[in-house]
C-alpha cells in the first residue's frame, strides 16, 4: 500500500486530537493534556479537537499538520509543518 503525505483538514480533526493525546501519554495512563485540561478522555478528546480547527491559530491546528493518505482506522501520525 502506497502512502501519500498530504495537507491535514478539518475532517482529520478527531484523529488528530487522539495523536496529540496518544503522544502526550506515552507509555503512561496520563499525559499533559490529561493534566491541562483536567477532563476525562472524553473530554480531552473534545477539547483538542476544537483546538485543532480553533481560530487564531494554534501550534496544534490541522493547517499546521501533514497527514498520510489514505488514512484508515489506524492512523500512522501526523506530521508538523510550517509555512
Amino acid at each position: 500500500m502506497a502512502i501519500n503525505i498530504r495537507r491535514a483538514r478539518a475532517n482529520d480533526a478527531h484523529i488528530l486530537a487522539w495523536t496529540m493525546l496518544s503522544a502526550s501519554r506515552a507509555h503512561l495512563a496520563r499525559g499533559i493534556w490529561d493534566l491541562l485540561i483536567g477532563a476525562d478522555e472524553t473530554g480531552c478528546l473534545d477539547y483538542l479537537r476544537r483546538l485543532a480547527v480553533a481560530e487564531p491559530r494554534s501550534l496544534c491546528h490541522v493547517q499546521n499538520m501533514l497527514a498520510p493518505t489514505p488514512m484508515k482506522m489506524n492512523p500512522i501520525g501526523f506530521i508538523h509543518h510550517n509555512d
